[in-house]
């Protein structure tokens, strides 16, 4: 087996710090010898830069060893199977292979039942990604979503609708809906999308002729490329936090635009900004924003979920929609976007589009794929 880049960057350092410790040890003994004012001057450096290499191999061991602990994965992981199983109907089974001895599965739009993600499995990507995951935890994309890709769009927002009333029933619930329409859906081809029409998926680009794949192509796709995949029909993905821990970060402001990460520094998405540049970035190993996507409309509701679960309020209360730019509509060149409204008062979920040549003026959201 090869060696990883953790255990080759931990090996050089390894080699760079002996010498300088047998130099700091030799100038240390040297030193209660003579007590010379020079060779106090050249240990204070030396202990300088010892310390400096050993705190990257610290960071760079602990990182390997806590990835898990790092992202309190197991209770994220908890919480996303709960929401799960209050948003859509789930069927358990008994299996003596699984983590518990059973599994549980959703149906997805080709009639198929996939199971839920084991946390072993999520676990074991994790680690085996991490070298390339680290830069993007360190920019903030801490937390775990569970998206059920599988399930038809119309499905979700039919069961999102359920989740909202009866959440806004329950005792001490922090939001009002309106139970006739709290999710306003102003784009019928999220309810009729089908392997001709409706919603496309990953998207390269939204220049002329550009084209994503219809869930139900990529469903069949990976039946025969891999259809043992602990993750086959969903899509397990990593989101930036907020600032507090809790929830799902805002989108910034143009004036509060901020750079988080310090190996690998990324600017927040902010309005304004060229969809086709994302993409390109996407892409580049030299931007701080490489190895993102465009979020999808499932993603965002999950996103929106978990933010409702953890805060007790609707993402993206804004004026204006973020763009989902994992997605595009197959029959008009527009991009599925989505916001909340209310807040104080009514609250209100909303699913629409935007013309791609608009895209620019909305902020888009986007993810990191475990």
């Amino acid at each position: 087996m090869p060696e990883s880049r953790v255990c080759s960057e931990a090996r050089i350092l390894l080699d760079e710090i002996r010498p300088l410790k047998e130099a700091f040890d030799s100038s240390y003994k040297l030193f209660t010898k003579t007590k010379d004012s020079f060779i106090r001057k050249s240990l204070s450096i030396q202990q300088q830069v010892l310390t400096e290499k050993l705190n990257v191999l610290n960071d760079l061991l602990s990182w390997r060893l806590e990835i898990g602990e790092r992202l309190e994965l197991r209770k994220q992981y908890d919480t996303q199977v709960a929401i799960i199983r209050r948003f859509l109907s789930v069927e358990r089974k008994q299996d003596a292979s699984a983590e518990l001895g059973y599994r549980e599965y959703v149906q997805g739009i080709d009639g198929i039942s996939y199971p839920v993600p084991e946390f072993r499995d999520i676990l074991e990507q994790l680690k085996n990604n991490q070298e390339a995951l680290q830069s993007k935890v360190e920019q903030g994309f801490k937390k775990l979503l569970l998206v059920p890709f599988a399930v038809s769009m119309g499905m979700m927002t039919r069961r999102l609708v359920k989740y909202l009333n009866e959440g806004a029933k329950a005792s001490g619930a922090k939001y009002k809906v309106d139970p006739s329409q709290p999710v306003a859906v102003h784009n019928n081809q999220y309810e009729t999308a089908n392997d001709e029409i409706g919603i496309l998926y990953h998207p390269q680009s939204f220049e002329v002729g550009a084209r994503g794949s219809t869930k139900q192509y990529l469903l069949r796709q990976d039946i025969f490329t891999k259809p043992d995949a602990w993750d086959r029909g969903w899509h397990v993905l990593l989101v930036q936090e907020g600032d507090d821990g809790w929830g799902i970060a805002p989108i910034s402001k143009p004036s509060q635009q901020r750079i988080r990460g310090e190996k690998h520094p990324r600017k927040d998405i902010v309005v304004g900004e060229s969809v086709e540049t994302l993409f390109q970035e996407f892409l580049s190993k030299e931007s701080g924003r490489y190895g993102e996507k465009g979020m999808t409309p499932e993603a965002w509701m999950m996103a929106f979920l978990t933010h409702l679960e953890e805060t007790g309020t609707f993402l993206d209360l804004m004026s204006s929609a973020v763009s989902l730019i994992g997605a595009c509509f197959s029959k008009t060149e527009t991009i599925p976007c989505a916001r909340s409204t209310g807040g104080v008062t009514i609250s209100k979920v909303h699913f629409g589009e935007i013309p791609q040549r608009d895209a620019q003026a909305h902020a888009a959201r986007t993810v990191v794929q475990i």
